[in-house]
């Protein structure tokens, strides 16, 4: 089988990693007998399934699933804050949130964001008032500094109380670039998929480092910016993560072969599935856009296949 040798620096931890080689279908069949010949074939119908599987999660995935009313300034002294009613849209009861809270002057620009962390026991359909962000003498100095008129509120990961966890890291928004009301439901949906599907070929390289596939489903041609490797033991409870730094051009539909993550011998004890995962790119047609999901590079993000 011919293969076509692409150089590609992929940098972790100021580390060169491996040369990679991409592989397509105008490249001559190898023999039956070849074990690669059934890994691309099995690979090629997984990301077949895997395309329709991304549809309709993307046609059904819930921006947000808690609804939060701000309620204004309440108290004095040390229990000053602004208090939100908040609403269990979901379909199950919820135990913890984590929050971001923005602030915004009379302009309406936001000014500052606080993140906080809550337990909650709340049940389906169920709504409670809360006090959220910065309270007290911390509050009213930032009131005095940087003159927050009113706040809102985005509720970026939940665990329910039968230990199952809901997470969009798109609803964080850096407080410069934040509106009132956050991103539109619109603009969460077109950060929404993957535009390049990983799969670790349950080999180590050269160098013993993992050896992973990505292929490009997008249909425009991209480069790859950021992907992390992540590590998960039997039951699918993610264990470590590996941040791989690189730049990569894809054509559509292109896979790609690399070597990358933490080598074997230094791989945590209890690992037994590993998944590449990338979360941002540039296409390089068109607009030339920059496209990110952060929830492809989270620490909340649940392994693909799990077991």
């Amino acid at each position: 089988m011919s293969v076509l040798a692409i150089p590609l620096l992929l940098v972790a931890c100021d580390k060169q990693e491996s040369t990679n080689s991409e592989v397509t279908d105008e490249d001559e069949s190898p023999s039956a007998k070849s074990p690669k010949a059934t890994s691309r074939d099995a690979w090629k119908a997984e990301v077949a399934a895997l395309k329709k599987k991304l549809q309709v999660q993307r046609e059904t995935r819930k921006m947000r699933i808690v609804k939060a009313e701000a309620l204004g300034l309440s108290g004095g002294g040390k229990k000053r804050s602004f208090r939100f009613r908040i609403t269990n849209t979901s379909s199950k009861k919820i135990d913890w949130a984590q929050t971001w809270v923005y602030y915004y002057d009379a302009s309406g620009r936001c000014v500052d964001r606080y993140p906080h962390a809550l337990g909650l026991d709340l049940d389906v359909g169920a709504s409670v008032e809360k006090a959220l962000g910065s309270s007290g003498n911390g509050l009213d100095e930032k009131l005095r500094r940087n003159k927050f008129k009113t706040t809102d509120v985005e509720f970026s990961a939940i665990k329910w109380t039968d230990g199952t966890r809901w997470a969009n890291e798109n609803l964080v928004v850096i407080s410069s670039r934040r509106k009132r009301g956050g991103r539109t439901p619109a603009e969460l949906l077109d950060m929404e998929g993957e535009p390049v599907l990983g799969k670790w070929l349950g080999t180590y390289g050269k160098e013993g480092k993992p050896v992973h596939w990505l292929t490009n489903i997008s249909g425009r041609k991209l480069k790859v910016r950021s992907a992390r490797i992540y590590y998960y033991d039997d039951k699918g409870k993610r264990i470590d993560r590996y941040t791989l730094n690189r730049d990569l051009s894809m054509d559509p539909g292109a896979t790609v072969e690399i070597e990358g993550g933490e080598p074997k011998d230094k791989t945590k004890e209890g690992t037994k599935f590993i998944e590449p995962s990338v979360s941002r790119v540039i296409f390089e047609d068109g607009d030339k856009e920059t496209w990110e999901n952060k929830n492809l590079s989270s620490a909340n993000r649940p392994m693909r296949g799990k077991p």
